[in-house]
């Protein structure tokens, strides 16, 4: 039993907050949140560090969405699945 891998798809909701004033902008914001998302699906490729868990994937969940806060406040939000294995 000590050599059964498994692994877990926790999903992690990435966001991205604009000032309250709305500064960046809505198009800026997506841009951001996208080449975070981007830079999150490299971390398989990443080194791995002796005792921590390995990633060995990341895929979007879902479509990305425009949330702004109540008080208007803009962000932007996506879902991301991390294939995890201890």
């Amino acid at each position: 039993m000590r050599s059964l891998t498994w692994g877990t798809e926790p999903e992690v909701t990435l966001e991205v907050y604009g000032d309250p004033g709305g500064w960046p902008g809505q198009a800026e914001l997506r841009r951001i949140i996208l080449a975070c998302a981007a830079a999150a699906t490299e971390l398989p490729d990443a080194p791995h560090a002796l005792g921590q868990p390995v990633i060995s994937g990341v895929r979007p969940s879902g479509a990305l969405l425009w949330s702004p806060l109540v008080d208007g406040q803009p962000r932007w939000l996506i879902g991301l699945l991390v294939t995890l294995h201890p």
